[in-house]
C-alpha cells in the first residue's frame, strides 16, 4: 500500500511528535511505501529544529520522499492544523485531529475556512482519526458523522520510555540534584489554562506546608508556545505568602529536549501530576506511566481510556461549560481539595508507588506502543474497518457482511430499566439484516415480579415476543442483561455482560449470587467483556480493580419516533386535560430510594413553594417492583417538618400504577422541568427520555448524566464527591448542594425563555447522538469485534 502522509516534522508539538513515531513504525512495515509532504506550521515563527530524536531516526525521517506530482497513492493521511477535511486525490482520505474543549472551536473553523464543521464533513469522504473517546465525542458534538470518526490511541516507544534500574535511577536523580527531594512533575504547553497549571500551583502551595521536601518540576515548550509567560500569569492565583513559599520549590525548564532527555525526567521524578481541564489525549501521562512513574490526573476525560487504578490516582472532577470565542465549550473542573489530598498522601505511600512503578510499564507496553497504534491505524487507512463494522449494506438483497448470530439473555415484560433497555435494543437489532437474534428469558430478581402485558404498543410487543429461543449450535456472541450478574464464560466466540456501578465501586451486594468475594475474582477465569452505560459507571469498575480494556461504555438511547416533544397546541391541550394548565410541574420518575435524591427533592420543593405556590410535584414510583411509596413516605417523615409536609402534600401527585410507554411519554411532554438530584446512578435513563421529549432537566453535576446532557437544556446541581463507609466497604456518593438545588428550581420557574430554547435544543441533540439506532451501532461493534 502506498501512503501519502501530510504533516509536521521536527518541532516539539504533539502532532509532530506523534507523526514522527508513527512514520518510524510504518517504515518498518515492508508492505507499505511511505511518502511525506511537509505542511506549513501553524505559526510563521515556528521553525524546524534538530535533536528531538536520535540522529539515526532523524536521518530516516529526513530521507522520506516527497510524493511526485499527480502521484496515485492509495490513501492520504493528514496530521496537522488547521484541520483539512477536503477529499484528497487519492481513493481514501483520513485526517488526524483532537478536540480538547468538547467541540471544534470557531478558531479552528476559521483556519479551515469553513462556516460549519458538520457541513464540511458531510461534503467530504474524509474519515477522522482521533486519539480518545472524549475527543471523538467533541467531533460528534460539532456535527461530524459518527460513522466516520474512529478512535486510535497514541503510543510510546518502549525502548525509550521505560523504567531505569534502581541504581541508574539513583545516579540520575543525583545528577539532576533531586536526590533529597520528592519530585512532582508536569510537562506540556502550559497555555490557555486547559492543562490546569493554576490549580496545580494552588494545590502545591498547600502540600509544601506539611512537606517542605516537595518540589514541582514544570517542563514547558517555550520554542512554540508562551509557556513561561503563562506560568508567570498563573502565579496570580496564589496569595503573596503562597507565592513566596513555593517560589524556591518550583523548577521550570522551557528548552527543547530530545525524547531520551524527556524520558529521563519521567524516570527520575516521583509522581506525574496532571490536573487538566481539557485534553484530546494527554500523551505525557502515557509516557510517564511507561517510565514507571505513578500518575495523578483528572478523572472523566481522555486519560480514562488508557490509565488504570494500579498506577493512576484519579482526581474527581465535574463537567463544566463556559463561553469561549462566542461559543459554549466543555471542560473538566478538577476538585482541588481532592488533588491536595492525593498529592499529600502519595508522598508517604511508598509501597503503593513501588507497585505503580511496576504496573504502569507493564500496562502501557502491552497495550499502548506505537506498534499497537499503527496496527489499529492501518485498517482505517485501508478501509478494512469502520467505527461500526456492522452498518447495514447499501443493498440488502446482496449483503456484504456475515450474518452474526447473537443470543441475548435477559429480562422482558417488566418496567425495570434493565428490561426496558433490553427490549428497545432487541427491537433495533431485529431490524438489522446483518444479525440474527435469539433470546433466553432469565428469571426475575424477585419472585413477586410479574410480567406486564401492555408496556409496548401491540406491534412492538409482538415483535419482542416472537424472537426465537437459543439455537442448538454455538452463536457468535452472547449479551447478558439481567441481575444477578453472570460473569462466567458463555458458549460463544464472545460474551458480554451489561453491568452498572452506581456508588463508585462494585459493591458486595452486586456480587451476591455469583459466589465471588470481588469483581476481580469473578473475572479471573472468565473472558467476558463488561458493557456499562456511562463513564461514571466505568470508573466504578476500574476503581474496583477491573482492567480498563475489559470495560466498554455503550450509552443508552431513546426511540425518537416515540420520545419527542408535542406541538405546542397539543401540549396545551394535554396540560388542560391533566388540570395543570396554570401550574408549574416538576417531574421525577424512578424507584424513589435514597440514592435517587428523594429527600433533597422533597426538602427543596417545600422551600420553593413559599415563593412559587403554583409549583406542583409529580412523582412516578415503581411500585410493581419496589417499595417506592414506602421509600417516599419514609423520606418525607425524615426531612419535612409538619408545616412543610402540609405544603408538599397539597401540591403533590403520586402515581403508583404501572404505565405504558406512551403514558410515560405523556408525563414528560406535559411537565415543565424534570428534576433529578441523585446521589448515585449508573446512567439515569429518565433524564435522557425527558430531554428527548423536550423537557428541560435539572440534575446533579459530576455523575453519569454529564455524558449526555448539555447546558442548553440541563441545569446542573453542584455536588461534591463523598466517600462513605458502609460496613466493610467505602462507597462514593455525589452529594448535591441543597441551596443550589433550591436556587436552580426557582431560576427555572422564573426563566420561561430558557425552557422554550431548551425544548428545541434537547430534542435535536438527543436525536443526533442518543437514539437506539446509534446505541446498537456501538453495541454491535463491541459484540462482533475482537
Amino acid at each position: 500500500m502506498q501512503i501519502i502522509v501530510e504533516g509536521w516534522r521536527f518541532i516539539p508539538h504533539s502532532y509532530a511528535i506523534a507523526n514522527h513515531f508513527q512514520l518510524l513504525e510504518m517504515l518498518k512495515r515492508p508492505e507499505l511505501k511511505i511518502f511525506h509532504r511537509d505542511m506549513p506550521f501553524l505559526q510563521d515563527s515556528w521553525k524546524p529544529v534538530k535533536g528531538l530524536l536520535d540522529p539515526a531516526a532523524e536521518r530516516i525521517l529526513n530521507s522520506l520522499p516527497n510524493p511526485p506530482e499527480n502521484f496515485e497513492a492509495d490513501v492520504t493521511f493528514r496530521i496537522y492544523c488547521p484541520f483539512n477535511l477536503a477529499s484528497a486525490k487519492t481513493p481514501r482520505t483520513v485526517m488526524f485531529g483532537c478536540t480538547e474543549w468538547g467541540m471544534v472551536p470557531p478558531s479552528i473553523l476559521k483556519g479551515m475556512k469553513v462556516a460549519s464543521f458538520s457541513q464540511a464533513h458531510a461534503n467530504s469522504n474524509t474519515t477522522i482519526v482521533t486519539s480518545s473517546h472524549w475527543s471523538r465525542d467533541g467531533f460528534i458534538y460539532s456535527g461530524a458523522d459518527p460513522d466516520r470518526v474512529v478512535v486510535v490511541p497514541l503510543g510510546v516507544e518502549p525502548n525509550i520510555y521505560k523504567p531505569l534500574p534502581l541504581e541508574e535511577r539513583r545516579q540520575l536523580r543525583k545528577k539532576l540534584g533531586w536526590d533529597d527531594y520528592f519530585i512532582f512533575f508536569n510537562s506540556g504547553v502550559m497555555w490557555n489554562k486547559r492543562q490546569g497549571i493554576d490549580g496545580l500551583l494552588k494545590a502545591f502551595a498547600q502540600v509544601v506546608n506539611g512537606h517542605p521536601e516537595a518540589r514541582l518540576v514544570l517542563k514547558g515548550r517555550d520554542y512554540i508556545f508562551p509557556s513561561r509567560q503563562e506560568l508567570f500569569q498563573a502565579k496570580n492565583v496564589l496569595t503573596a505568602r503562597e507565592f513566596e513559599q513555593i517560589k524556591p520549590r518550583v523548577m521550570y525548564q522551557g528548552e527543547n529536549l530530545s525524547s531520551k532527555q524527556m524520558a529521563e525526567l519521567y524516570q527520575a521524578a516521583d509522581v506525574y501530576v496532571s490536573p487538566y481541564l481539557a485534553e484530546g489525549f494527554n500523551l505525557p501521562v502515557l509516557e510517564a506511566a511507561a517510565c514507571g512513574l505513578p500518575v495523578i490526573c483528572t478523572q472523566g476525560g481522555s486519560t480514562d481510556d488508557f490509565t488504570h487504578p494500579d498506577f493512576n490516582w484519579g482526581i474527581s472532577s465535574q463537567v463544566k461549560s463556559v463561553n469561549m470565542e462566542e461559543n459554549t465549550v466543555f471542560y473538566l473542573e478538577p476538585n482541588i481539595d481532592h488533588l491536595i489530598t492525593l498529592m499529600t498522601e502519595i508522598i508517604d505511600r511508598n509501597a503503593e508507588c513501588d507497585r505503580a512503578r511496576k504496573a504502569g510499564p507493564k500496562w502501557v507496553h502491552s497495550r499502548f506502543t506505537w506498534q499497537d497504534t499503527i496496527d489499529k491505524l492501518l485498517p482505517v487507512l485501508t478501509d478494512e474497518i469502520s467505527p461500526h463494522p456492522l452498518c447495514p449494506s447499501a443493498s440488502p438483497a446482496t449483503p456484504q457482511y456475515k450474518k452474526y448470530k447473537i443470543l441475548v439473555e435477559g429480562w422482558r415484560n417488566i418496567p425495570h430499566s434493565y428490561a426496558m433497555v433490553n427490549q428497545f435494543q432487541l427491537l433495533e437489532m431485529c431490524d438489522r439484516p446483518e444479525v440474527e437474534i435469539f433470546h433466553r428469558d432469565i428469571p426475575y430478581l424477585r419472585s413477586h415480579w410479574q410480567p406486564v402485558a401492555e408496556l409496548f404498543e401491540p406491534v412492538a410487543a409482538q415483535k419482542i415476543q416472537q424472537i426465537p429461543p437459543p439455537p442448538p449450535e454455538t452463536v457468535d456472541a452472547i449479551l447478558r442483561i439481567a441481575i444477578p450478574y453472570n460473569l462466567k464464560p458463555g458458549n460463544a466466540k464472545k460474551t458480554c455482560v451489561f453491568c452498572t456501578t452506581e456508588a463508585g465501586i462494585v459493591t458486595k451486594s452486586m456480587l451476591s449470587g455469583i459466589c465471588a468475594n470481588s469483581i476481580t475474582e469473578a473475572l479471573e477465569n472468565s473472558d467476558v467483556t463488561i458493557i456499562t452505560p456511562s463513564h461514571w459507571s466505568r470508573q466504578g469498575f476500574l476503581r474496583s480493580g477491573v482492567e480498563a480494556n475489559r470495560v466498554v461504555v455503550v450509552p443508552h438511547g431513546v426511540d425518537n419516533n416515540l420520545y419527542k416533544p408535542l406541538p405546542e397546541d397539543q401540549r396545551k391541550a394535554l396540560r388542560q386535560q391533566l388540570s395543570i394548565a396554570d401550574k408549574f410541574v416538576f417531574l421525577n420518575i424512578g424507584i424513589l430510594s435514597d440514592n435517587k435524591g428523594i429527600r433533597l427533592l422533597l426538602k427543596a420543593f417545600a422551600t420553593v413553594v413559599d415563593k412559587y405556590p403554583q409549583a406542583r410535584l409529580v412523582l412516578k414510583g415503581a411500585d410493581s417492583l419496589f417499595a417506592s411509596r414506602q421509600f417516599f413516605t419514609d423520606s418525607a417523615k425524615a426531612v419535612l417538618t409538619e408545616a412543610e409536609a402540609a405544603k408538599v402534600e397539597s401540591r403533590l401527585a403520586y402515581i403508583d400504577k404501572t404505565l405504558s410507554i406512551s403514558e410515560m411519554i405523556r408525563l414528560y411532554q406535559a411537565a415543565d422541568i424534570y428534576l433529578s438530584p441523585y446521589l448515585a446512578e449508573g446512567f439515569n435513563l429518565p433524564v435522557l427520555e425527558a430531554a428527548a421529549c423536550g423537557l428541560p432537566v435539572l440534575c446533579t453535576q459530576g455523575g453519569p448524566t454529564d455524558d449526555f446532557t448539555r447546558p442548553e437544556f440541563a441545569l446542573g446541581i453542584s455536588s461534591h464527591l463523598q466517600p462513605i463507609n458502609v460496613g466493610e466497604e467505602t462507597v462514593f456518593l455525589l452529594v448535591p448542594n441543597l441551596d443550589h438545588l433550591i436556587e436552580q428550581m426557582a431560576w427555572a420557574i422564573a426563566h420561561p425563555e430558557f425552557r422554550i430554547n431548551a425544548r428545541k435544543f434537547a430534542e435535536k441533540f438527543i436525536g443526533e447522538h442518543f437514539t437506539w439506532n446509534r446505541v446498537v451501532d456501538r453495541l454491535l461493534n463491541v459484540l462482533t469485534g475482537d
